[in-house]
């Protein structure tokens, strides 16, 4: 009832002093509401103190300004999870058991506060919301103890939220058997060329993130689903976290003594810190989803090479770099995929081929041909190491080498292909990259294959695929989103100047 006057009060503009608006800003973040009714309070608060408020940047008295500050900068914090309301999967209630715990996101965003001093937010969402509200957050979690069943429309949802950047975590109330396998057969339909396996003790969640697990603790069980550079989605099968993170409040009233199930309060804080590139947040009106742009003006085709491998393990990252050359060089990108060793690849017809992978890549003695041919015909070949995989790039340097019959060589600093644009101050790294190189490294790392004066082959043994997907994540060896776009615009624009 209350939570529905509010919304009417939004919807009729009744609600526009600051220290109500701060209250109501208390309401949302407690609730994790997203919405009163219809109304998305924190965009509407702020629309009416923006609409309201004076040249010299007040609203009115001292108090008032301070109420209306504080509306803006706790609601805007950034949001650690979103929490799932579904549907009743059997048809006989409104909503599933979605919310058996109803204070377990919060308990586990209010902990994590703690651990890190910094303002953090959570939020209940649903299927129905724009996605530009679902990427608010970089982790979507999922809890329950029936079986899962969500209809194509909200698959395509969950599909593309993930393709975008973002991170599914389910969690088996009580380690009910029938949420787990449900929410298997959700990845699988998902993503069905990936499958769920066991996370190994050597996964980057139980060793390079926030917390780690001390004297004889065991790290949680987690399944994961991922493409081999990201995970897509992780469960907890049997430890319940949901539990965990709902007795918060009561362990941390404790004055001595070890947290019981400790590690699945730092489970919390590893996904956080996972699914943000180690706390890189964003506040919630922020994204790092490229806004669409005009259509270029000039027609670049790239061949996305097929072979029998994991070819394409971020789409949506061509989408994002498809509107970074728009606006940048009025480029519109044409991405055919082409099947690799069937006589597709025509340098007549594709000026640049783009091949990359996450695991080992092993061709045949006509693809090899047929890579080779493109490159002597006038064509580009690029090859980028998904994730920075070492078995991709140990192996692809392999096959270049055996289809080239030349070595790779280090591009240098004042190559022309680090001159056309936006790489002019340097390169920025991910966090596990930039720490291998040390603090001070920005220059590009980028190998070649060139012959008589010309390049044959650009390959990027750091991740590129990725990053231009934008979203900050862990555990990636490469080039943070926007270098990545920088480094892949400058190979297609000195592959589209090669004569």
């Amino acid at each position: 009832m209350a939570i529905d006057w509010l919304g009417h009060a939004f919807a009729g503009s009744r609600l526009a002093g600051g220290y109500l608006l701060f209250n109501v800003q208390r309401v949302g973040n407690e609730s994790g509401l997203v919405q009163f009714g219809d109304v998305d309070w924190y965009t509407s608060g702020a629309d009416t103190l923006v609409r309201t408020q004076a040249v010299t940047g007040s609203w009115g008295a001292v108090q008032n300004t301070a109420f209306g500050l504080a509306f803006l900068s706790l609601g805007r914090a950034p949001v650690v999870m979103s929490k799932l309301q579904y549907k009743d999967p059997a048809g006989k209630e409104k909503f599933g058991h979605w919310q058996q715990r109803p204070r377990d996101a919060a308990n586990a965003t209010r902990w994590l506060e703690k651990q890190l001093h910094k303002r953090l937010n959570w939020q209940v969402v649903n299927l129905s919301m724009p996605l530009d509200i679902l990427h608010r957050s970089p982790m979507m979690y999922i809890s329950g103890n029936q079986t899962l069943a969500f209809s194509d429309e909200e698959c395509a949802t969950l599909r593309r939220y993930i393709a975008e950047g973002g991170l599914i975590v389910g969690n088996a109330d009580c380690g009910d058997k029938s949420f787990a396998a449900s929410f298997r057969e959700l990845g699988e339909r998902l993503f069905p060329d990936y499958a769920f396996r066991a996370l190994p003790p050597t996964h980057p969640l139980f060793n390079d993130e926030l917390f780690l697990a001390k004297g004889e603790k065991k790290p949680p069980v987690i399944e994961g689903l991922g493409n081999q550079a990201r995970e897509f989605m992780l469960l907890f099968p049997t430890d319940d976290a949901g539990r965990a993170w709902q007795l918060i409040p009561q362990v941390m009233q404790k004055a001595e003594g070890a947290l019981p199930k400790e590690e699945l309060y730092h489970a919390a804080g590893n996904l956080f810190y996972y699914s943000t590139e180690r706390g890189l947040v964003r506040d919630k009106k922020k994204t790092w989803i490229l806004p669409e742009q005009p259509k270029g003006e000039q027609k670049l085709t790239i061949a996305r090479l097929e072979y029998d491998g994991n070819w394409d393990p971020e789409p949506f990252g061509w989408d994002q770099l498809a509107n970074y050359v728009r606006k940048a060089q009025r480029l519109e990108l044409d991405l055919p995929r082409v099947r690799l060793g069937a006589d597709q690849l025509d340098a007549a017809k594709f000026k640049i081929a783009y091949l990359t992978g996450t695991g080992s890549l092993e061709l045949t003695e006509k693809q090899r041909g047929e890579l080779k041919r493109f490159s002597y015909e006038g064509g580009l070949l690029i090859v980028d190491a998904a994730g920075g995989s070492a078995e991709f790039v140990a192996s692809a340097e392999r096959e270049l080498r055996l289809a080239y019959g030349r070595e790779l060589e280090v591009v240098k600093p004042d190559h022309p292909v680090f001159r056309i644009a936006a790489l002019l101050d340097g390169v920025k790294y991910r966090e596990k990259t930039q720490k291998l190189f040390g603090e001070g490294m920005n220059k590009p790392v980028l190998k070649m294959i060139q012959e008589e004066g010309k390049v044959r082959v650009f390959f990027s043994p750091l991740d590129l695929a990725v990053g231009m997907v934008g979203q900050p994540i862990d555990a990636i060896n490469g080039y943070a989103p926007d270098s990545a776009w920088a480094m892949m615009m400058n190979m297609l624009v000195f592959g589209l100047q090669m004569k």
